[in-house]
């Protein structure tokens, strides 16, 4: 036997070539197969689902603040010629940053100190 291992596996008379060959196919699932494990799926999703109300809280103030803490749609800290310039449409990257900040810490308070919640239902 010349090559070792690899000259056993290639001559045919080996545990490697029956593991190579017989390998296991993966499993093709039916039309009704199928249907049936999506339907069984999305009952459980839904029974899941029927007593909750959703919590539009913190959906409704982040988009709100979004808009209003816009840099230079109401106002604009730090604005190009004054400390705060109201409703002059322009943005510079000192404003944008304070206003994240700004928009950071007005989520933070809203949504986790005080936990608003708004609940559909």
């Amino acid at each position: 036997m010349k090559g070792g291992i690899r000259g056993w596996a290639e001559q045919g008379n080996g545990w490697f070539e029956s593991a190579v060959t017989n390998r296991a196919k993966p499993q093709k699932w039916s039309r009704r197969s199928r249907f049936k494990f999506k339907k069984k799926f999305t009952r459980r999703r839904r029974r899941r689902r029927k007593g909750r109300m959703a919590d539009w809280g913190p959906v409704v103030i982040a988009v709100v603040l979004f808009v209003l803490l816009s840099p230079g749609l109401l106002f604009q800290i730090p604005g190009r010629h004054r400390v705060v310039e109201f409703g002059n449409m322009e943005t510079s990257g000192a404003s944008i940053l304070v206003h994240t900040i700004i928009y950071f810490g007005l989520i933070t308070i809203l949504l986790i100190a005080i936990g608003v919640h708004i609940y559909t239902g």
